[in-house]
């Protein structure tokens, strides 16, 4: 966790993202499709974590939140750039429509520095700031932050 990675004098991250417009998909769709596009989040979620060392949690509704103990910014091939990707790519067939459905998240990234006063309640308050920052900037993004 967060102090196991200000223990060990490491760079750690947390990404704060939601399922963009989920209400409309609900609305749409109906609520056991919501559900399936909560699950296809959750697994891609919970394999970018495994992929990176880090561990993926439901925080409720469609917000979910990945924690990575040992973590620098920046970098190709950064965890949420590969998130974006895999959640981009991602379609589901609803099947009284047969229409094939795909969504967006919008996340907060904050990576923090080994010496950063902050508990993890606040980085995870700071991250969802971000993430309504993305959402007010157009949805299908993130922004990220470095606290030092």
């Amino acid at each position: 966790t967060l102090d196991y990675a200000k223990n060990r004098q490491d760079w750690s991250a947390m990404i704060f993202f939601d399922i963009d417009k989920f209400k409309s998909i609900n609305d749409t769709f109906g609520h056991d499709f919501g559900d399936l596009c909560i699950i296809k989040a959750a697994k891609i979620a919970a394999q970018v974590g495994e992929d990176f060392g880090g561990i993926c949690g439901r925080l409720g509704g469609e917000e979910f939140v990945i924690f990575f103990p040992q973590l620098k910014p920046g970098g190709d091939g950064s965890p949420i750039d590969v998130l974006f990707d895999r959640i981009r790519a991602a379609t589901l067939k609803h099947e009284t429509s047969e229409k094939t459905v795909s969504f967006t998240v919008s996340a907060g990234c904050i990576y923090i520095a080994p010496d950063s006063p902050q508990g993890f309640d606040e980085v995870i308050k700071q991250a969802n700031a971000l993430m309504h920052q993305a959402k007010k900037t157009g949805r299908d993004r993130y922004i990220e932050e470095k606290l030092s």
